[in-house]
C-alpha cells in the first residue's frame, strides 16, 4: 500500500504541475495578445462590451 500511495502522490504532483503550466501559458498568451494587438484599454473595453 505504501508503494501505491507514493505512485498516486507522484501522479497528482505531475497533474498539478501540468495544470499550472497550462494556466500560466494561457495567461501569458492572453497578455501578449492584448499588448500586441490593441493595448490593455481597448481589450478591457472589448471584453466589457462582449459580456
Amino acid at each position: 500500500m505504501n508503494e501505491v500511495s507514493w505512485i498516486l502522490k507522484a501522479i497528482v504532483i505531475m497533474l498539478a504541475v501540468i495544470g499550472l503550466l497550462a494556466v500560466l501559458g494561457v495567461a501569458g498568451m492572453a497578455a501578449m495578445h492584448a499588448g500586441m494587438m490593441h493595448g490593455a484599454g481597448f481589450c478591457a473595453n472589448g471584453m466589457g462590451a462582449w459580456r
